[in-house]
């Protein structure tokens, strides 16, 4: 409504992205991009907070160490 348009297509690699970095990384448990901008020339992440699930990651080693 009278605002210029924005980079639809750049928002959409964004997300494709974060879901990339989910399924590639197990022990990322949370990601949180705050604020997120997007212009008509791109999209920017200006903060981000990644949070690792590193407990579930050093029992699995154990569980596997521990095995005949």
């Amino acid at each position: 409504r009278g605002a210029h348009p924005v980079d639809v297509e750049a928002l959409e690699d964004l997300l494709a992205r974060v879901s990339c970095l989910a399924d590639d990384l197990p022990d990322v448990s949370s990601v949180d991009l705050n604020p997120v901008v997007v212009s008509e020339h791109g999209v920017a992440v200006l903060a981000a907070t990644v949070r690792l699930d590193i407990l579930n990651r050093l029992d699995d080693r154990r569980e596997l160490s521990a095995s005949p």
